[in-house]
């Protein structure tokens, strides 16, 4: 057993994961980390990663970790395992010290899939002494995903075109096509993104179809390979020729990518499986979900930190640029068109030149406003601060 001591407060960190997947008569997928890194009393800031992201989405029937950790006699040790939406934060053991040498099953996050970036936090309560992470592994089981249902046409109108984002497919009557593996987008949660679904009849260009003609789209947000979860089929409506909407990733998608199903058919209710017995074509794309953008993060991307808070700080119970004067309504900053105005009005208070020159070039009033959601109140309060607190050192 080896022991360390330390006084100073230097973190190493040598990463070297190591992942796999296997079949047997069940299926696992594991990693292990040897990090070697030190820890000491602080919120969950520090975490070793094993990252299965590139694996397939399986969905988790039960996890094992394993870890190996030397610590203070005279403190507690307490860990935890997240994975990477930083949502989903499990206590493996909590008020442990010495040696700790554990394997511990974890069912929390059954059902989710596991194509994620798995941490592995600690923190010590001992002010005299830094607990040390010598090793730590997980083993993940999971089950096959059923495959997406079968959906088709039958001809005649069909889906010439769809345009979203990165996304530009330009095709023939196929009554039903699978693009997941040649052609995807990116949406981040939250934001909104527009699509155009462009039809056409056999013999004629684009922009044909006939009165009746109904277009669905659904989105796998939750990756369980169905489109049958509330909020899933994100466009249904009749038209001819083009539809067009935009679509925006709810707050509880899941990161990482999954399925969009596109379905024309006539004069029929919209369902995302099956065939379409009066015409019509379906199609499958691939769409990457990203993560929304954190509250508080106001320069990103490095999440909720002390440039944030100096951002947040300026603008307490501020509640107008009170220095933006010109044009005779203001435009959000304050610059050389309101020290115009100051100039020729200002007479000799220093208290006001300091105030006017600590305004000088700030933009955007209310962009700590984030409370309630989404627009703000109109000023920076303790509500703003209680947002902004539940996502200190948060990243994306």
């Amino acid at each position: 057993m080896r022991r360390i001591y330390l006084k100073s407060f230097a973190v190493i960190l040598c990463c070297c994961p190591f992942l796999f997947a296997e079949q047997t008569a069940f299926s696992i997928a594991s990693g292990e980390n040897n990090t070697n890194y030190f820890f000491w009393e602080q919120p969950y800031g520090l975490h070793s990663d094993i990252d299965f992201s590139a694996l397939p989405p399986n969905i988790i029937t039960n996890i094992e970790v394993q870890c190996r950790i030397e610590s203070s006699w005279l403190g507690y040790v307490d860990a935890a395992l997240a994975d990477s939406s930083q949502s989903n934060f499990y206590y493996l053991f909590e008020s442990a010290h010495g040696y700790i040498n554990r394997t511990i099953p974890v069912t929390a996050f059954n059902g989710l899939p596991l194509n994620k970036i798995w941490s592995f936090h600690a923190i010590e309560y001992n002010f005299d002494y830094h607990g040390f992470l010598d090793y730590w592994s997980i083993k993940i089981y999971y089950t096959d995903p059923a495959p997406y249902c079968p959906a088709g046409g039958t001809g005649d109108e069909y889906i010439c075109e769809v345009i979203c984002g990165d996304i530009d497919k330009i095709t023939d009557s196929n009554y039903y096509s699978n693009y997941t593996g040649t052609d995807s987008t990116s949406m981040t949660i939250g934001q909104s993104c527009p699509i155009e679904i462009i039809t056409a009849i056999p013999g004629y260009g684009p922009g044909y179809g006939y009165t009746g003609d109904r277009c669905g789209i659904w989105i796998d947000w939750n990756q369980d390979n169905d489109f049958d979860d509330t909020g899933e089929m994100v466009f249904s409506e009749t038209g001819v020729g083009y539809f067009i909407t935009n679509i925006t990733p709810p707050a509880d998608a899941i990161e990482g990518q999954t399925r969009m199903r596109i379905r024309l058919a006539y004069n029929e209710t919209l369902t995302p499986c099956g065939p379409t017995p009066s015409g019509g074509e379906v199609e499958d794309y691939t769409i990457n979900v990203l993560p929304g953008a954190i509250p508080g993060d106001f320069v990103p991307p490095e999440g909720v930190d002390f440039i944030d808070y100096s951002v947040f700080a300026k603008q307490w119970l501020l509640e107008k640029l009170s220095f933006d004067t010109a044009p005779t309504a203001g435009d959000g900053i304050v610059n050389f068109l309101d020290f115009a105005n100051f100039a020729q009005n200002w007479q000799g208070d220093y208290n006001q030149l300091y105030d006017f020159a600590y305004q000088w070039l700030m933009r955007g009033m209310y962009n700590a406003d984030i409370a309630p959601p989404p627009n703000g109140d109109g000023i920076v309060d303790y509500k703003d601060l209680q947002i902004f607190a539940d996502n200190w050192l948060s990243e994306s």
